[in-house]
């Protein structure tokens, strides 16, 4: 798994592809935020890590 640090991340929404693949590992790395907007999904069986700023809202 290769995972590179940026300073902000934004996924979800505009209409692609949104749908982490099964059987995949995806770390998302911050420093300031990463933020999931819509349609973004991950199935059961995958392994999402989120390593971003510390609030979380839903909108």
């Amino acid at each position: 798994m290769f995972t590179v640090k940026k300073k902000k991340i934004t996924i979800g929404s505009g209409g692609c592809g949104n749908v982490q693949p099964t059987g995949t590992t995806t770390a998302l790395r911050a420093v300031d935020d990463v933020t999931i907007y819509r349609n973004f999904e991950v199935p059961l069986r995958v392994e999402l890590i989120i390593d971003g700023g510390v609030a979380c809202c839903d909108e």
